[in-house]
């Protein structure tokens, strides 16, 4: 086999790889080889015409030729009407809570999100905080959010109370969802700008992985990763939002950033030892 053949059946490889975790996504939710199907073939046209250079100009015969799609396929795809654009409250939660988490005006002596009334004359409250966070839904939308995802408790006389200190939605909802899309597609995006060498400085992009540890190692490295991230989230947090606060008056200011942490413990059953004979 040459090179390019060996590159070619690794990248085959590596894809499976990465496709696994999406499969048990499809799988769980319903999606079909079809909608699958479906969904590659938008895709790939979208990609074709980016890096065609040509963007909507560029013709069906090239697409066709850059994926492998059916002219037919090519044809209908440009005709279809993109869908509506959804509003969702993730972005403004998210921006919300790492606000309150950050900006000394809504922190106690500790240091830590303070209980905040819907308003208050002498320190800022929530409404005051969903205002600075500059988010387009009403605070007591986000109020409603935030406590049906559980992540602020209401009580009596109205004072809410922040539970966590980053945005985390209830597992299996329309806003993990949202929020599995966000942060993998933009590690993905990361990652392939690197593997395609398309920058001459690459993204910033490092992983440990390690072996042959014991549960109780496991576990020690899981709290550690867990607080070391939340800091660093926490920090880049703080000047992040300072940043935007500074940049956010000037309409030419389009620029974007994002930054992930994860970590992945996991605990395999040793092999069993066969029986003396």
């Amino acid at each position: 086999m040459g090179d390019e053949a060996d590159l070619a059946l690794l990248t085959r490889r590596t894809l499976r790889q990465v496709l696994l975790p999406l499969a048990r996504i499809m799988v769980a939710r319903g999606i079909t080889i079809a909608d699958a199907n479906e969904i590659l073939k938008e895709v790939l046209f979208d990609v074709a015409r980016d890096l065609s250079g040509e963007g909507p100009k560029t013709s069906d015969s090239r697409v066709s030729l850059l994926t492998g799609l059916h002219r037919k396929d090519v044809g209908r795809l440009r005709k279809a009407k993109a869908g509506a654009r959804r509003k969702s409250s993730m972005n403004a939660a998210a921006k919300v809570i790492a606000l309150w988490t950050t900006d000394r005006s809504f922190l106690d002596g500790k240091g830590a999100a303070r209980t905040l009334p819907r308003v208050s004359d002498t320190r800022p409250g929530f409404d005051e905080l969903v205002e600075r966070a500059r988010v387009d839904l009403p605070a007591g939308t986000i109020v409603t959010h935030l406590v049906d995802q559980k992540l602020v408790t209401e009580s009596r006389d109205k004072r809410l109370k922040l539970r966590t200190d980053a945005y985390l939605p209830v597992p299996g909802s329309a806003e993990m969802l949202v929020a599995f899309e966000k942060n993998v597609s933009a590690h993905l995006d990361a990652a392939a700008g690197n593997l395609l060498s398309e920058r001459a400085r690459p993204f910033f992009e490092r992983a440990s992985h390690f072996n042959r540890l014991s549960e109780k190692s496991v576990r020690e490295l899981e709290a550690l990763a867990r607080r070391l991230g939340s800091e660093a989230l926490r920090r880049f947090n703080e000047e992040a939002m300072a940043l935007q606060r500074q940049d956010v008056e000037d309409e030419t200011n389009t620029g974007r950033v994002s930054l992930g942490v994860y970590v992945l413990p996991r605990h395999k059953a040793a092999p069993k030892k066969e029986a003396k004979k």
